[in-house]
């Protein structure tokens, strides 16, 4: 049931000229377009609070083969990485060392830093820049040195965890001085006069232990050019690529350089030996017999004495025993197709010796005699 005061309430307000239905349009229509302007402003704001909430959450990212850059903030000196502080060895990408960083922030900022590290940015990224004034050797803290980094600071971001964490690094002054080209991998009684460059030298800087190091004996800074492996006798004219060492910084110095050479081979002299060491005789058997049959008890074991002729840079090496040249020298007994007929019978053949590149046996082939044994089966 109604109120008792209800009629005597319409009853007033019909007095003042407002009737029900009049309140009820009046209501409808003016609320409503003040609720619809309200709601303009308060959705997007809504959902503008919420993105933000989004992204002001703390995140964590961890990223491997970061690139790391050491500098130094004067630009004559020159910071080289020399091992981590555990005595490993640092993983380099040019001159950048590569590490594995874990970031930790508010995601909008960890997705600034992580856009910023496109392929065409991550090079450049990360610049450390150190301010002591020289050290022979000093370690230096990765996870400080980057979390001082503005562009990590200004976003909120930090480094939590770095590996490796510490890196020892040595300063130098920077040295620049002119290098001079010469040949690397050839005698001087190889060549018929020098070996021209063009162009025939280099600028060259960096670190100056690394400069030093080029120092020769007469007092100049020489880059060794390799000529081409095993040219034929006569003059050449050959485009080559010079190596610059990799103690030098490739920011400072380049890391190669065309030059041409242009020079003049005598004709190689020969010479004999009479091999230093004995020669083990070995047996070969096809593919078809092994299993089935052996050669033995060879008469003699070894070859002594054997005579060899070549180059007289390969004699030399010979002479002095180089194990790479003789662990080529073999003397081979082969077998033949009726050798599985004549077991028991002793036999002579002669032996193929097997010699390095350039170099032939001076002599007839030694001979040999064997047995032939007949392999029982299980």
């Amino acid at each position: 049931t109604a109120s008792p005061t209800t009629p005597r309430l319409q009853r007033r307000l019909r007095a003042l000229g407002v009737s029900g239905r009049r309140m009820r349009r009046g209501w409808t229509h003016e609320r409503a377009m003040e609720v619809g302007r309200t709601l303009v402003y308060v959705i997007p704001l809504t959902l503008l609070i919420w993105v933000w909430a989004q992204d002001q959450q703390i995140d964590v990212r961890t990223l491997a083969n970061v690139p790391v850059r050491i500098e130094h903030f004067d630009g004559q000196k020159v910071v080289s990485i020399v091992q981590t502080s555990t005595g490993d060895e640092v993983t380099r990408r040019g001159d950048a060392m590569l590490a594995t960083l874990t970031f930790r922030g508010p995601r909008i900022g960890l997705n600034y830093v992580l856009r910023a590290m496109s392929d065409e940015q991550r090079s450049a990224m990360f610049r450390i820049q150190l301010r002591e004034r020289g050290a022979d050797q000093m370690t230096v803290s990765l996870r400080d040195q980057l979390n001082q980094l503005s562009v990590l600071s200004e976003v909120g971001v930090s480094v939590s965890e770095v590996s490796p964490s510490d890196v020892v690094v040595r300063i130098e002054d920077l040295k620049q001085v002119e290098a001079r080209f010469v040949a690397g991998n050839v005698e001087p009684d190889e060549l018929a006069g020098p070996v021209e460059f063009e162009p025939p030298t280099i600028m060259i800087s960096g670190p100056v232990g690394a400069i030093n190091a080029l120092i020769g004996p007469d007092g100049q800074v020489t880059i060794p050019v390799d000529l081409l492996d095993d040219p034929r006798p006569g003059e050449h004219t050959e485009s080559l690529v010079a190596r610059i060492p990799a103690s030098l910084n490739s920011r400072i110095t380049p890391d190669s350089v065309s030059v041409t050479a242009t020079y003049t081979l005598r004709e190689k002299s020969e010479q004999t030996l009479e091999l230093p060491f004995a020669v083990l005789i070995v047996a070969e058997v096809p593919a078809a017999w092994q299993g089935s049959i052996v050669l033995h008890d060879f008469e003699p074991t070894v070859l002594n004495n054997l005579r060899v002729r070549g180059p007289a840079d390969l004699i030399d090496l010979l002479r002095r025993n180089d194990p790479r040249l003789r662990s080529q020298i073999r003397a081979v007994v082969h077998s033949e197709r009726d050798d599985a007929t004549r077991i028991g019978e002793r036999l002579s053949r002669d032996v193929e010796i097997q010699l390095p590149n350039g170099l032939v046996l001076d002599q007839e082939p030694p001979r040999v005699s064997f047995r032939i044994r007949q392999i029982d089966s299980l």
